[in-house]
């Protein structure tokens, strides 16, 4: 079977359900920050050895929550709500870790490791715009957008004690 068919040089391309959309249709919007949201992730972990299997959790997540989008909704993703949970274990500890350190907002950029991860958090802000918008279409588990907004949170927590961790302070601004 060839990747290329060639089916998508009019500027549409073929979803699971056998649907024909255009390139620009808000399911193709969503799959391709989910594409950049979970290479991001994979660059990270290639960085981070301290969260690399909790990354890899992650990216386990979202392709389940890809196939529920590919879908149009019609699959379920039958464990998001129990990652969604473990979302909201690791804030919490991730708080504790951080306690009181972090009162201010902080400018990536002063180690590798931290400023991948805050370019994976971006792409998630924009992978959870885009599956708002497709939400306006069609009807999803609302643990997707629960787990996708926690895992935003996450990954800033992630970075903040990667670059602590790197023996770095990040420079602060209010």
């Amino acid at each position: 079977m060839s990747l290329t068919k060639r089916t998508g040089d009019s500027g549409t391309t073929t979803i699971f359900t056998n649907d024909t959309v255009r390139k620009d249709h808000p399911v193709i919007e969503a799959l391709g920050a989910y594409e950049e949201l979970i290479s991001r992730l994979g660059v990270a972990k290639l960085h981070i050895d301290r969260f690399s299997r909790t990354i890899e959790r992650f990216q386990r997540s979202l392709v389940q929550i890809m196939g529920v989008l590919s879908s149009l909704g019609r699959v379920d993703c039958h464990d998001i709500e129990k990652e969604a949970h473990f979302l909201d274990v690791l804030v919490e500890e991730y708080d504790r870790d951080i306690g009181d350190r972090l009162t201010e907002n902080v400018i990536p950029g002063e180690d590798m490791p931290s400023a991948e991860l805050h370019l994976a958090r971006a792409a998630c802000r924009q992978f959870e715009r885009r599956v708002v918008a497709l939400q306006s279409l069609i009807t999803l588990d609302s643990n997707i957008l629960k787990y996708v907004n926690r895992l935003s949170d996450v990954i800033y927590l992630m970075a903040v004690i990667s670059s602590e961790s790197a023996h770095k302070d990040e420079e602060k601004f209010d």
